[in-house]
């Protein structure tokens, strides 16, 4: 029986996989049968819990794009807002030039925007934004080393 979590449950059991440390690199998940990219357990429990499956579609998407440089290491970053953004509220977001992105995304209302970058300081190289999700609000912060997703408290 699937009993349905609120989003408070949810983060509580997203925040103690994290301060655990995950689950350990031991057993990885395939993200999908079209990618040779796997994550850890820690990850795959993440996206169970969350209800978002989607994130692991999308980071699984891109592999096929990437260059060399972005395969060896990402920062995928997963942000989830309560409200839906929209660029006519006035506030302004970088313009990334050059993102693997998915042109019909870049100007819509969104609450879930899912980016991925080389390096902290570097602008991202990919760019998604969602109009809904189930998973809980806030900002998630995951790794890609070569093959391999898992959470930046596994490394």
């Amino acid at each position: 029986m699937n009993i349905k979590k609120t989003d408070q449950e949810k983060l509580d059991y997203m925040n103690n996989l994290r301060s655990h440390g995950g689950l350990g690199p031991e057993n990885k998940h395939r993200l999908n049968s079209f990618t040779d990219v796997q994550c850890t357990d820690a990850v795959w429990q993440h996206a169970e819990v969350a209800e978002a499956f989607w994130f692991l579609d999308i980071v699984a998407s891109y592999q096929s794009v990437f260059t060399k440089e972005e395969k060896q290491f990402l920062i995928w970053e997963l942000e989830v807002r309560e409200e839906p953004y929209s660029e006519s509220q006035g506030a302004i977001t970088p313009d990334v030039e050059n993102a693997h992105t998915i042109e019909e995304t870049k100007d819509c209302d969104w609450v879930a925007r899912v980016t991925a970058k080389i390096d902290s300081d570097r602008p991202p190289c990919v760019d998604q934004r969602i109009g809904s999700t189930d998973h809980p609000a806030g900002t998630f912060k995951f790794y890609q080393e070569w093959g391999c997703v898992l959470l930046p408290e596994e490394r």
